[in-house]
């Protein structure tokens, strides 16, 4: 029996070497978007923290493809998903 692995959530607010992202594309008013990104570990379902004016904001990762070279790179679709507030 395997064990369900847990969501997790990527701080990637403070850019740096192996840690960062490039929003793509931005539709629905910025509910989805497209991304490219630099950071291992990242799955389908888990959350990334996103700098957004000075702040942050949670997306949801949708879908996501890493790369063979660099093996860190990826690109994912994700959608808005704000913290409830409580969270903050």
């Amino acid at each position: 029996m395997s064990k369900k692995r847990s969501i997790a959530e990527h701080d990637l607010s403070t850019r740096g070497w192996g840690n960062s992202y490039k929003v793509m594309t931005i539709t629905n008013g910025g509910i989805n978007i497209k991304l490219a990104g630099w950071r291992r570990g990242i799955e389908s379902g888990d959350f990334l923290i996103l700098a957004n004016k000075g702040d942050t904001t949670r997306y949801k990762v949708t879908e996501i493809e890493y790369q063979r070279d660099p093996t860190d790179m990826f690109f994912a679709k994700a959608e808005f998903s704000p913290r409830d507030s409580e969270e903050v």
